[in-house]
């Protein structure tokens, strides 16, 4: 998207796919050794959740992720580990 426009615009006018690819440029901003992604994937359209996977895939290799997620494209393209939590267990996989 043309950042002129992004720049100029208020949140609520961004898409759900920009408005998430912004907030996660925004927790890099500092350059964090751990990043929280809370369903991050969730009520995107797969073009929009592909593009925050593979920008998750570029930092998977300096950064430790955590992703809590029912994605599981996600979770194939991330995963070292998964911790998988169900009504009163937990596996770890």
């Amino acid at each position: 998207e043309n950042l002129d426009r992004l720049w100029h615009s208020y949140a609520n006018e961004l898409s759900l796919g920009m408005a998430r690819r912004v907030s996660l440029a925004l927790a890099l901003l500092n350059q964090p050794q751990i990043l929280i992604c809370d369903e991050i994937t969730a009520s995107l359209d797969k073009e929009n959740a592909s593009k925050i996977i593979s920008i998750l895939e570029e930092l998977k290799n300096t950064t430790a992720l955590v992703c809590i997620t029912h994605d599981l494209n996600l979770v194939n393209s991330l995963a070292d580990e998964i911790l998988m939590l169900e009504k009163n267990s937990s596996n770890l996989y």
